[in-house]
């Protein structure tokens, strides 16, 4: 019989930097995205000279997520961090809600698994379906409060 019951925790997010080979200069933006959630970064510019866009954004979230007591780990909580083009005018939360932005990749990213390692606090992402450069990523740090969340749940 599986065991399991929900965690509140927190995760610190810091999107450090998006690396993308572009051809001409475009602003990027970067959305985190969480079930019905989503945060957004500043905008950045990237150009052919200049292929990384420092973000150094810090986000918090917090979530829940399944503990499952007969593996003794955290259940796998998907995330995506998606690189959105800027257009003049537009409101890219408003088009990403409309599906007319430009995506130029997507980061899928499990909660749990930093949940799960939290002496993990950094990893590069691979930018997913992007046609501009297949070598693209995103290059972040996390935290996350698992550790005291269990320690507190013990009996």
């Amino acid at each position: 019989m599986k065991q399991s019951n929900q965690k509140k925790i927190a995760i610190d997010l810091n999107i450090r930097s998006a690396t993308i080979a572009v051809t001409e200069p475009m602003d990027i933006v970067i959305l985190w995205k969480r079930g019905a959630k989503k945060i957004d970064t500043k905008i950045k510019s990237i150009t052919p000279e200049n292929t990384t866009a420092i973000f150094n954004e810090q986000f918090q979230m917090k979530t829940q997520l399944e503990w499952d007591s007969l593996r003794n780990q955290f259940r796998k909580k998907q995330s995506i961090l998606s690189v959105h083009l800027v257009r003049a005018g537009e409101d890219v939360m408003e088009a990403a809600d409309n599906n007319t932005s430009i995506v130029l990749g997507d980061a899928n990213f499990d909660l749990a698994y930093y949940a799960n390692n939290p002496e993990i606090n950094q990893d590069k992402l691979p930018l997913k379906k992007c046609n501009l450069d297949e070598e693209a990523f995103i290059q972040i740090h996390i935290k996350t409060n698992s550790n005291e969340v269990l320690m507190k749940s013990q009996p």
